[in-house]
């Protein structure tokens, strides 16, 4: 797979990730602000993305490669859920007014 796959792959990967936990925390779709939070970090990350594959492709690539590092920062215990994700709790108060 190439790189370019890759990092489209992996941005919509982390988009479709953040929509599921804003939606769910939500229990709707009709949350504006999830809508509006998607919109604009998506926007920004796709030229950022676009950016990278015209002028600084090594740059994507290490961007791109997880290694040891990053996943470490991915276990459970080495951060909790809240500071990992503070943005996705958000929506929790959305039913409530």
């Amino acid at each position: 797979m190439g790189l370019i796959t890759r990092a489209l792959l992996g941005l919509s990967f982390l988009i479709l990730v953040l929509a599921v936990g804003l939606f769910a925390s939500a229990g709707s779709w009709r949350y504006g602000q999830a809508w509006d939070f998607l919109g604009v970090f998506a926007s920004c990350a796709a030229l950022i993305t676009a950016w990278l594959i015209r002028k600084d492709r090594q740059l994507l690539a290490r961007r791109v490669k997880a290694g040891p590092v990053a996943r470490s920062l991915l276990e459970p215990t080495s951060c909790p859920l809240p500071a990992r994700s503070p943005h996705l709790s958000c929506g929790a108060a959305f039913p409530f007014g």
